[in-house]
């Protein structure tokens, strides 16, 4: 998130509709929940819609509804 953000909130900025899906809060590692959290809000505090989906493990980008990024996230 501290790389993500800053991108996240320029194209915000810009007027860029940002959507992410990620796993329900119960599913991420007791250790790391607190930390999902805090991105969550820290997304949805930059009007990021946030959808969530439980059971499965997929990375995918898609960009203006043309591009699709299927694999690992490194696409920056």
């Amino acid at each position: 998130m501290t790389i993500l953000l800053p991108a996240f909130r320029n194209l915000t900025k810009r007027g860029v509709r940002l959507i992410v899906n990620t796993k329900p809060l119960e599913e991420h590692e007791p250790e790391y929940r607190f930390q999902a959290e805090q991105g969550i809000v820290a997304l949805q505090q930059l009007g990021t819609a946030v959808l969530f989906t439980g059971g499965h493990h997929r990375k995918l980008a898609i960009i203006d509804d043309q591009l699709l990024w299927e694999g690992i996230l490194n696409i920056l």
